[in-house]
C-alpha cells in the first residue's frame, strides 16, 4: 500500500499552517488515522507513506495510530515543486510485486478498499454518479479501459470522475515506472500530475475503472469540507 501524504495543502489553511493535511483533526483524530485503522483491519500488513511537508511531524504522529499496518517512510524532497508525480516516483523501489495506491487525503468505505486491495488487474477507481459540473479530473472509459483523463473533457464523453485509488499489478507497474520516467526525462515532473503517468502507463497495458459512487469516498480538498468528512466518518 503506498500513501502520498507528502503536499503543502494550502487549500486547507490555518489547518495545515503547523501539520500536513493528513493530520488534520477529523472526528477527532488525525484523518490518516481512518485510513491506516480500516487497512489494518483488511489485513493489510505494510504501509508506505511519502512524506514531504512537515515530515518529522507526519512521522511521529502516524507512528503513535494504535491501529495500523507497519509504516515505512519516503521522502520527497522536491514536494514544494511538485508533490504528486515525484511523491508518486519516490515510492518506486516499493513497486516490485505491485501495489496499491491511495491518496493520504482520501476516507473511503471498507468494501471499496477491500475491492481495491485485493485486485488482481490494474484499476483505478472512478466515480460515475458525479453531476460533470462538480468533477475535477473527468475520465473517459471506452471497452472498459480508461482512455482519457482531462480537466475538460465533454460531457459526452465523461465517464466519471477518477479518483486518486488504484491497483498495479507488476506488468501494470512496469508501465507505471516507465512513464513516470519517460515524463522525469521530458522536464514534466514540475508541471504534470500523477494522473497523467497513470493515463500513458494505460496506453501500454489495459488498466479498467472500479466503479464507485457517493458515500464511498470522501476527499478532503479545503476547509469547506470539514464537516462533511467528519459525517462521513460518523456515518460509519
Amino acid at each position: 500500500m503506498v500513501i502520498p501524504a507528502a503536499g503543502l495543502g494550502s487549500r486547507l489553511r490555518p489547518y495545515t499552517d503547523d501539520r500536513p493535511k493528513s493530520l488534520v483533526p477529523v472526528a477527532g483524530v488525525p484523518l490518516l488515522w481512518h485510513l491506516l485503522g480500516t487497512l489494518h483491519a483488511l489485513g493489510v500488513e505494510e504501509a508506505i507513506v511519502i512524506c514531504g511537508y512537515r515530515g518529522a511531524r507526519l512521522r511521529r504522529e502516524l507512528a503513535d495510530c494504535p491501529r495500523s499496518p507497519r509504516l515505512v517512510f519516503v521522502d520527497n524532497p522536491d514536494f514544494e515543486r511538485n508533490g504528486s508525480l515525484l511523491s508518486l516516483a519516490a515510492s518506486r523501489p516499493y513497486w516490485t510485486d505491485g501495489f496499491t495506491h491511495i491518496d493520504g487525503d482520501l476516507l473511503v468505505r471498507p468494501e471499496l478498499l477491500r475491492q481495491m486491495v485485493h485486485a488482481t488487474a490494474n484499476v483505478i477507481a472512478v466515480d460515475r454518479t458525479r453531476e460533470h459540473a462538480a468533477i475535477d479530473w473527468k475520465t473517459e472509459v471506452r471497452h472498459d479501459r480508461i482512455v482519457t483523463v482531462s480537466r475538460d473533457l465533454p460531457p459526452a464523453r465523461t465517464s466519471g470522475e477518477i479518483l486518486g485509488f488504484s491497483h498495479w499489478t507488476p506488468e501494470g507497474a512496469r508501465a507505471l515506472a516507465d512513464a513516470v520516467d519517460d515524463m522525469v526525462t521530458a522536464g514534466q515532473a514540475q508541471t504534470e500530475h500523477h494522473v497523467f503517468a497513470m493515463l500513458h502507463a494505460a496506453r501500454k497495458v489495459p488498466v479498467t475503472p472500479l466503479y464507485t459512487g457517493g458515500g464511498q469516498w470522501f476527499e478532503l480538498d479545503n476547509a469547506c469540507d470539514l464537516p462533511a468528512a467528519e459525517a462521513f466518518v460518523t456515518a460509519g
